[in-house]
């Protein structure tokens, strides 16, 4: 076979000219590809893992939030509930009391157990009039709950207050403003 010459139109350079520059990347795009490809698929898989764990993280931030929110609804439904003296905690426990309705869908709670001011310590005690002075419940209880919510449970303590009865006065208050 003969090769003859061949000009293209418009230009001065021949089709052999150029031939073995084109021939010398033969397959290169082939490997480019492969490496943008590689490349690619790294960086989507990162920020794919990413995004997974921000889920998770989130996902776990609203549990969290949730069995919050139930402990402060379990606290708070507590405030209803008549103080008792010198109290143990099945005292306290949702069932033990009538006519009291707990919040709506919000776990369970569990008391515990159930602490009393000690006025001569200034602090709690696990035992009723347990103070030097030999005084009974001073007034103040420390219940010890366990709230369950979704299969997580948390422990949280509030301080109950016996209610103080209303005083009376048998003088007449001072009128607005000062007056005398």
């Amino acid at each position: 076979m003969v090769l003859r010459r061949h000009t293209q139109l418009g230009t001065a350079t021949t089709w052999w000219d150029r031939a073995p520059g084109a021939a010398g990347q033969a397959g290169v795009g082939l490997v480019e590809s492969i490496v943008a490809l590689a490349l690619l698929s790294t960086v989507v898989l990162a920020l794919a893992s990413g995004m997974l764990s921000l889920l998770g993280s989130s996902r776990a931030n609203a549990e969290a939030q949730r069995l919050q929110a139930a402990v402060t609804a379990w606290t708070e439904s507590y405030k209803v509930v008549p103080y008792r003296d010198c109290a143990v905690p099945a005292d306290y426990q949702p069932a033990a009391q009538a006519g009291w309705v707990p919040p709506v869908d919000n776990g369970t709670v569990t008391v515990d157990g159930v602490e009393y001011w000690d006025p001569a310590t200034g602090g709690f005690s696990p035992d009723c009039g347990a103070s030097p002075t030999g005084s009974a419940d001073a007034g103040a209880q420390r219940l010890t709950v366990t709230v369950q919510r979704d299969g997580q449970d948390t422990v949280a303590q509030m301080v109950i207050r016996r209610p103080v009865a209303p005083t009376t006065s048998t003088t007449a208050p001072d009128p607005p403003g000062g007056g005398g």
